[in-house]
């Protein structure tokens, strides 16, 4: 992930160059999803293919708790 410049972390108001740089950073690590979602679903990773997808929410919500145990 990208560094972001923020006034509260500098201390000052950002330049101009800081202000472009937060912005390409931002769209360099936008997130991908890999299908369209639809209403009821929700944006999960899927660690076997390395990409982010749509499921259904009672499915991500199974894949969390066994991800936590």
């Amino acid at each position: 992930m990208s560094a972001i410049t923020t006034r509260s972390g500098k201390g000052s108001p950002l330049t101009n160059a800081e202000v472009d740089a937060n912005f390409t950073n931002l769209n360099n690590d936008k997130v991908e999803v890999y299908g369209s979602p639809s209403a009821g679903q929700a944006v999960v990773w899927d660690a076997v293919n390395n990409r982010w997808v749509p499921t259904d929410v009672l499915g991500s919500a199974l894949a969390l708790s066994i991800a936590l145990g």
